[in-house]
């Protein structure tokens, strides 16, 4: 197995642990951020191995975040990092 591929799912069973933990000690945002992101890992696999974009995944991420209620959260985050870049 890939370097990339074990961390990619390393940080994929991680935030299912934090996921999980926040569900337990009904930590609301910890929660939907780690729903959220949880299955990012692994698309950044499918990014890898040339079967989606980064640009996909990015308007997949905001399409989740619309659909849990926490897309100014992650929009924020984007036009932060935007500005960063100018």
């Amino acid at each position: 197995m890939a370097t990339h591929t074990i961390i990619h799912r390393l940080l994929y069973f991680c935030l299912i642990e934090i996921r999980s933990a926040a569900y337990e000690s009904q930590t609301k945002k910890a929660f939907l951020l780690a729903d959220l992101l949880h299955t990012i890992p692994l698309q950044l696999e499918q990014v890898i191995q040339g079967g989606r974009t980064y640009e996909d995944l990015l308007s997949w991420i905001q399409q989740r975040a619309s659909d849990l209620g926490c897309e100014e959260w992650i929009n924020q985050i984007i036009r932060t990092e935007q500005q960063r870049q100018t």
